[in-house]
């Protein structure tokens, strides 16, 4: 019985580290980076479609 509980613990700590990586803040470089992709993007359905500019 206790065998079984350690086990269940080491897992939930393995899948916390796990997890811990992908949560991690972004950081500045990645943030322009990801922005630059997405005024890359055009829109797919609609070629008409301008999106709203701020005044």
């Amino acid at each position: 019985m206790k065998k079984s509980v350690l086990s269940i613990s080491k897992k939930d700590l393995a899948y916390e580290r796990w997890l811990r990586k992908f949560i991690k803040a972004a950081s500045s470089k990645e943030l322009d980076d990801m922005e630059k992709e997405a005024l890359k993007l055009k829109p797919q359905n609609n070629p008409y479609y301008q999106p709203l500019q701020g005044a």
